[in-house]
């Protein structure tokens, strides 16, 4: 199923879309049937009292619920997922060129998810 818009956007060569209909940008693109049940499936073995993460939340959902997924099932899917971050971060590089220094920070920087000091990126959900 493909979802379109009239907002602004970019399309990169792998045919994905940075959209951008406010800030921030969006990254739209398709990830694998299978990996989308597999999501489906972890997130039903969650449970409101052991993997609620609505109170780190800034919003108040009032009806909505937000879980955080087990760590190993996050490194299970990290590599996964990382290959779509840097095909975001490196389409919004390559708009903005090599002088964009929020995007050169980014890209500088060493994530290393077992890593949980302050100031590293973490794919939670």
């Amino acid at each position: 199923m493909s979802f379109e818009t009239n907002v602004p956007k970019i399309e990169l060569e792998t045919g994905e879309k940075i959209l951008y209909p406010f800030s921030p940008p969006i990254f739209q693109t398709e990830v694998d049937t299978n990996f989308t049940k597999e999501l489906i499936e972890e997130g039903r073995k969650l449970t409101k009292e052991e993997d609620d993460f609505n109170p780190s939340l800034a919003g108040n959902l009032k009806y909505g619920r937000s879980y955080l997924y087990k760590e190993d099932y996050i490194l299970k899917v990290e590599s996964y997922l990382k290959t779509y971050v840097e095909r975001f971060f490196n389409g919004l590089h390559k708009q903005f060129g090599p002088n964009y220094k929020q995007i050169n920070d980014l890209l500088n920087i060493q994530h290393d998810r077992r890593q949980l000091r302050q100031g590293n990126l973490r794919l939670d959900t």
